[in-house]
């Protein structure tokens, strides 16, 4: 026997008057494999609208924003209908996948506020995961869902800045002694 805890003796076939034949097998720690980073812009069709979904939550420079914009289904300039920021929102990571869930902040009247997105963790020897992304209301009952897949590392064509909901404002400009 070995005395290695990592060594094993592995039993070949052996048959009458054969003696049976061992090998040593040596087991190796898996090797660790890097996972895709969650950040990117994802895009999905459903419930008569396009969904895009911007994540800026695990990057080097992460802003921890996640912006959603809904657009017609036809994706046609100007068919922009609105857009949200989710809110109070939670990170989880749950088994082989991440969950965020929060309210969402809307521009528009929304029956269903509360927003879960889950996106399984892969691999990057894998193509990445979409992201499910489903509304609830209140009361919990299940709202619209989207399946929306990985589109890429940029945010939208509107950006961070255009979205309604995340309007950054330029420094005032200080006005004391100046008379307008």
């Amino acid at each position: 026997m070995a005395s290695d805890p990592n060594e094993t003796v592995a039993k070949g076939i052996g048959g009458p008057g054969v003696a049976g034949v061992h090998r040593l097998v040596r087991r190796r720690a898996p090797i660790p494999v890097a996972l895709w980073p969650l950040s990117g812009s994802y895009v999905g069709v459903g419930e008569g609208y396009r969904l895009e979904l911007m994540l800026d939550i695990d990057s080097a420079s992460s802003i921890a924003q996640v912006t959603l914009d809904f657009y017609g289904r036809d994706g046609e300039p100007g068919s922009h209908i609105g857009a949200c920021t989710l809110r109070a929102a939670t990170i989880a990571n749950e088994q082989a996948r991440t969950v965020i869930r929060g309210r969402g902040r809307f521009t528009f009247p929304a029956a269903a506020p509360l927003i879960e997105i889950a996106i399984e963790r892969r691999s990057v020897l894998r193509s990445r995961a979409p992201a499910r992304v489903e509304f609830y209301s209140d009361l919990l009952c299940p709202g619209a869902q989207y399946l929306c897949e990985f589109r890429g590392h940029a945010t939208s064509a509107r950006g961070w800045e255009a979205s309604p909901v995340c309007t950054v404002l330029p420094f005032a400009r200080p006005t004391e002694g100046r008379q307008d």
